[in-house]
């Protein structure tokens, strides 16, 4: 072998080092990948507690006579130590339910045939302020007809829109989920979902009454002598 031929091959593989070398110092080192870590559960404890208020149905006897007006009285009592505020999404605030006893039938609802206008109201309640809603009924069912004598139940209901506050939720890991959509190949947590409560829950209160024809009542029951209707 030539001088020039032995030159020529030792230009060849000192030019094939240096193009190794000059591809090698290009990559790009990766770093070792690192385990994404669970989604973390949120609690927001002073959230979680609804308010406190207590319902009560009264009546002004327990015994009427037949097409007499039936008279109750729902209070609403705000029995814990800061302010309620309740919202309704019309003007209808409750609900009473009439049921007969012995049928177990409903036979009358407040709400029956009455139009309310759909405007937004409120009701605040300081702590330990009561608030008294009164209710008549003549005696008749849904469709206007007189009911019999009997036992009834009367069930009346605080009807306001709900209020939710956040009480946890989960945070999605944004490197494996960024776009919190919650594929199908992450865990049932992975979705963004929240967990709300209703702080201003509907409450109600019951009372039972009997209905009894003119001629069985107590002389002291009696419409004259007890001013009924």
């Amino acid at each position: 072998m030539t001088s020039r031929m032995r030159e020529f091959m030792f230009e060849l593989i000192l030019g094939t080092l240096l193009i190794a070398a000059i591809f090698l110092a290009a990559e790009p080192v990766l770093p070792a990948p690192s385990q994404s870590p669970s989604p973390l559960l949120v609690s927001l404890p002073h959230a979680t507690m609804p308010v406190s208020a207590a319902a009560r149905l009264t009546m002004a006897r327990a015994v009427y006579a037949s097409a007499a007006v039936v008279d109750f009285t729902f209070e609403i009592t705000n029995t814990g130590s800061r302010p309620i505020s309740y919202s309704f999404n019309s003007a209808q605030n409750y609900e009473v339910v009439i049921t007969n006893v012995t049928t177990r039938k409903a036979v009358w609802h407040y709400s029956h045939g009455k139009k309310f206008d759909p405007l937004v109201s409120k009701l605040t309640l300081r702590p330990g302020e009561t608030h008294s809603f009164s209710i008549g009924w003549l005696q008749c069912d849904d469709s206007g007809a007189p009911v019999p004598p009997g036992a009834y139940q009367a069930n009346a209901i605080l009807i306001p829109m709900s209020r939710l506050l956040l009480t946890s939720g989960f945070i999605v890991d944004v490197n494996t989920d960024p776009a919190n959509t919650g594929m199908p190949t992450k865990s049932d947590v992975e979705t963004g979902a929240t967990v709300a409560t209703n702080v201003t829950p509907n409450i109600s209160a019951r009372t039972s009454f009997t209905i009894m024809p003119p001629y069985d009542m107590p002389p002291s029951l009696t419409p004259a002598a007890s001013s009924l209707p």
